[in-house]
């Protein structure tokens, strides 16, 4: 065997706000054969990172740009399948409720906005930091 190696090492996963590969809150893997665990494998799954589970913790949601690409007649995207633009906002909870006419569960962490949206939050934005 040699000795440099690893038959345990700490899984990663990717955060589906951010897109971080972190090892916040993931698995040891064990390889139960003895045999060296390839680096390019430890990549598991997703999971927020500790900076965006603070931030959802503690009552923000991740609106995160996509470009307009929204499956017809469904307006639900898969994290995986988004065209991101690269611009996220976190708002606190209350704030979306009270801006937006659509639930969103107290559990999800991001949803996703297209550019006219993120347009409409930066004027918003504008408009308060000129104050």
């Amino acid at each position: 065997m040699n000795s440099d190696e690893n038959f345990v090492a700490i899984a990663k996963h990717v955060c589906p706000v951010c897109l971080d590969q972190h090892t916040y809150n993931t698995e040891i893997l064990i390889n139960k054969k003895l045999k060296a665990i390839d680096p390019e494998k430890v990549t598991t799954g997703y999971s927020l990172c500790m900076e965006c589970d603070d931030l959802n913790k503690n009552g923000f949601l991740a609106l995160i740009e996509i470009i307009d690409s929204y499956p017809e007649g469904n307006q639900k995207v898969s994290f995986q399948e988004a065209n991101r633009v690269g611009n996220i906002v976190h708002l606190r909870r209350e704030v979306v409720d009270s801006m937006f006419d659509v639930p969103v569960d107290k559990d999800t962490p991001l949803v996703f906005i297209d550019s006219k949206v993120m347009d409409m939050l930066k004027r918003i934005a504008d408009r308060l930091n000129a104050t």
